[in-house]
């Protein structure tokens, strides 16, 4: 809410900026083509502020909301499962894999691998998962 009332100070900043006393609108194609029409027109200089302070606002509202839902879509489940598994068959399932990352740690007589690789989660390419084994 607060980025929305700001983004209201931005617009008329940037209308002022764009129409003040000392900038273009000195020049005779300005008062021509923005002065006489927009600012003496009573009510339009009015109309065209809080449509740019409507448009800042919304856009801002939609960059808000895109962050968030970028900052909420990450999900980590750490599970450690003890089932017998086919090491062939792991292996096979890798191997059919773009793999990004492979890690390996040792502790005393354990050896810890990790292998990361990349999906896609969704018919959109721009939504990618990373699965690591």
């Amino acid at each position: 809410m607060m980025q929305i009332i700001l983004s209201g100070s931005l617009a008329f900043d940037i209308l002022d900026r764009l129409t003040g006393e000392w900038s273009v609108a000195e020049t005779w194609w300005a008062s021509k083509y923005i002065v006489e029409p927009l600012i003496h027109t009573p009510g339009v200089w009015f109309a065209l502020n809080l449509f740019l302070w409507f448009l800042l606002g919304y856009g801002l509202y939609l960059l808000s909301c895109y962050l968030s839902d970028k900052a909420q879509g990450v999900l980590m489940v750490r599970l450690k499962p003890n089932w017998k598994i086919s090491l062939k068959r792991l292996k096979g399932f890798l191997k059919k894999k773009d793999i990004k990352e492979e890690e390996v740690s040792a502790d005393g007589s354990n050896r810890i691998y990790k292998t990361t690789w990349e999906e896609e989660a969704s018919p959109t390419k721009y939504d990618l998962k990373y699965y690591h084994i």
